[in-house]
């Protein structure tokens, strides 16, 4: 009797030993926080351009993601992710925010930008003249991120002369550290689309087979009339390199109409 006690214990440890070496870590990360966020509604004439632009806060200084900064606990918080999709019908873009918004809530953080990024192949923000990936960071001398909110403020497109479509990223006093143009996918193609008076290679309309484009659906939106959508994510990896991502953050909707020459 005494023997198969040792055994049985002997037996119990083992298993809670080989099973717990074989589990995954499990990482949360603390997402973007959305400051102004637009919203179309689908019946737009010419959209309010005051309200079109996006702006968020970022999470380096959330409670988990300050952990993660350094990559010393073999997870490393790299910076945040803006991810967008163009759509020709209003009604399928208001579907997928519904369908996004409805994960965001469950308990599987990373749910939501599982079907945003693989199901509804939403793709990364463009940033001319850039090939930062994430898109938003902030680094010292090691290329460690610092623990520090950013302020990301931006609009798509042009708005007049006077009001150029400049993606700001700002410190916590309020300067401007970066300054970008927001592009397509891949940073070949701009969001004016359209204007080809103004460069017809860089400003062309959405094309079927284009990536970043989803035509499903049908309803009465004009032929010079796209919607896009935004969300941003924080990203981390671990030491395999393999990527994490924070639940996602709607930044908002805006509609371009590719015959105006502002928007």
């Amino acid at each position: 009797m005494k023997k198969n006690k040792l055994f049985s214990l002997f037996l119990f440890c083992f298993c809670l030993l080989f099973f717990s070496c074989g589990l995954d870590e499990y990482y949360v990360l603390d997402p973007p926080t959305a400051n102004h966020v637009p919203t179309v509604t689908g019946v737009e004439t010419y959209p309010n351009y005051d309200e079109s632009y996006f702006s968020f806060y970022t999470a380096e200084a959330g409670v988990n993601n300050k952990n993660y900064l350094d990559g010393s606990a073999g997870f490393k918080f790299l910076g945040t992710d803006i991810y967008y999709k163009i759509y020709k019908h209003y009604s399928t873009m208001s579907s997928h925010i519904s369908a996004i918004s409805s994960l965001v809530s469950s308990t599987n953080e990373s749910a939501a930008a599982t079907r945003l990024i693989e199901t509804y192949t939403y793709q990364t923000l463009g940033l001319k003249d850039s090939t930062n990936s994430p898109v938003i960071f902030n680094k010292d001398s090691n290329g460690n991120c610092i623990e520090e909110t950013l302020k990301v403020e931006f609009r798509l497109t042009n708005y007049g002369e006077n009001v150029p479509y400049y993606l700001n990223i700002y410190d916590g006093n309020n300067n401007i550290l970066k300054e970008y143009i927001p592009m397509r996918h891949e940073n070949e193609l701009s969001f004016d689309f359209g204007r080809t008076a103004l460069d017809e290679n860089v400003n062309k309309v959405p094309e079927e087979g284009d990536a970043d484009l989803n035509t499903s659906g049908s309803s009465s939106d004009g032929d010079d009339q796209w919607y896009v959508a935004l969300y941003a994510v924080s990203v981390a990896q671990d030491i395999t390199l393999s990527r994490s991502y924070s639940t996602v953050t709607f930044l908002g909707s805006v509609c371009i109409f590719s015959d105006s020459e502002d928007n």
